[in-house]
């Protein structure tokens, strides 16, 4: 049976296919990806632990990037609007792809 981290990081997946077919979980190089995409990876696992050392909370942020020809894409629009604990970090253009990137929290 799989671990609860590992549940929840296929319920996020879950999620991002709301917005796009394409989403990719840390793809290695030899990965054809197909636009527009989302590409995720964990950024962070931050445990918040009890007097006698034992985790009572584990909070995991995740890096996002959005790959799109569309330079007014909704879709970091719209996954704001869903998690609550979300960031916009900016957008970069490469070969006429606008990636935006996110951070966003979820537990």
């Amino acid at each position: 049976m799989a671990d609860r981290l590992t549940l929840t990081r296929y319920e996020l997946n879950e999620k991002l296919k709301r917005y796009s077919d394409n989403v990719y979980f840390q793809p290695t190089s030899d990965i054809r990806l197909k636009y527009p995409c989302i590409i995720y990876n964990v950024d962070e696992i931050e445990v918040l632990r009890a007097d006698d050392g034992v985790a009572y909370k584990v909070d995991r942020s995740y890096n996002l990037t959005i790959i799109d020809e569309d330079p007014d894409s909704e879709v970091p629009y719209r996954i704001i609007q869903e998690f609550a604990y979300s960031t916009f970090l900016g957008v970069d253009v490469t070969d006429g792809l606008y990636h935006n990137r996110m951070r966003v929290y979820y537990t």
